[in-house]
């Protein structure tokens, strides 16, 4: 198990840290802003300043439905 932590610059100037697990596909960017506001990625930092969470994602496993019973 692990996690990724990195700090992401938004268009306005403002910056957010964010932990997640190993899947990192979605952020939730401070309010009155998109994920496309996004300008700059950095790595491995931000574990000092309180992180927020990534959004709660799920594994949906199953078989096709050739499979099914």
């Amino acid at each position: 198990m692990g996690y990724c932590v990195f700090t992401v610059k938004f268009s306005d100037g403002s910056r957010r840290a964010y932990v997640t697990g190993n899947t990192v596909d979605f952020i939730t960017p401070p309010s009155g802003l998109t994920a496309g506001a996004a300008r700059k990625v950095y790595a491995h930092r931000g574990r000092d300043q309180s992180p927020q969470p990534g959004p709660d994602y799920y594994w949906c496993l199953f078989q096709g439905a050739e499979a099914a019973i």
